[in-house]
């Protein structure tokens, strides 16, 4: 983590290495996660979050060390596991390379459900509306309330199918991804009861897709704040500010 490669004593992770770089797998976060959850820390001392903490063998172990990385902000994203040659060629991809080695689907954005239009260009800056998680292949969203019957883990996914919309309306307005420069700033809004404080690691969600698509110009200005509703009880909505070529 942070750069390292080094196999963590007691597990199968060079193992795993070792193939990833074989495939060249991009994903690197989904990589790791894959590690975690399949249970092969046995002594390991990990380091996540500046801390070092050896998880046992153990799936609640797994669990939570998945959901440290949640809030991790994706420091790793394309820094851990890959070899510095398929890093190099990675971070040099276009976005629509990336989107397309990611497997993402951005033919089917949601039109807008009130008075408004999804995107206004003002010079080379392009306001993204406010826009909710709606489900691959589907017109259906994901509803629900964080701190109620949400899990930070199906908010994160949720902000992350947020940012796929996203995604979907700024390439159907401007054309291609390759036009975007970078991500300047982003709102995102949770639906979540009083007392949810953990805003900033479900909108992670958004925020670690634009960098895997991006890069570093994915990374961007943010405020996470609690919604006690949002419009027809989705869990997350997030708009977004970017600069175009």
């Amino acid at each position: 983590v942070g750069g390292s490669r080094t196999a963590p004593t007691g597990c199968h992770a060079s193992r795993w290495c070792r193939r990833s770089q074989q495939q060249q797998s991009g994903h690197t976060v989904h990589a790791l996660t894959r590690v975690v959850e399949s249970n092969v820390c046995e002594s390991a001392a990990w380091v996540v979050g500046g801390s070092r903490t050896a998880p046992t063998g153990r799936r609640g172990s797994a669990a939570m060390l998945s959901r440290r990385i949640d809030t991790f902000a994706l420091t790793i994203e394309t820094r851990c596991i890959l070899t510095p040659p398929f890093r190099s060629r990675y971070l040099t991809m276009s976005a629509e390379a990336r989107i397309a080695e990611l497997g993402i689907d951005l033919n089917q954005p949601s039109p807008p459900i009130a008075n408004y239009v999804s995107t206004v260009r003002v010079g080379n800056l392009l306001f993204v509306s406010g826009h909710g998680p709606r489900r691959p292949g589907s017109s259906e969203m994901v509803i629900g309330k964080l701190g109620d019957n949400m899990s930070v883990e199906q908010g994160y996914e949720a902000a992350r199918l947020v940012g796929i919309q996203v995604l979907a309306s700024i390439k159907r307005d401007v054309g291609s991804l390759d036009e975007v420069k970078r991500c300047v700033k982003a709102l995102g809004m949770v639906n979540c009861t009083a007392d949810f404080g953990d805003q900033p690691a479900v909108v992670n969600g958004f925020s670690d897709l634009m960098v895997e698509v991006f890069g570093d110009e994915g990374k961007h200005a943010r405020s996470a704040v609690g919604m006690a509703s949002l419009p027809n009880g989705i869990a997350v909505e997030v708009e977004l500010i970017v600069e175009l070529k």
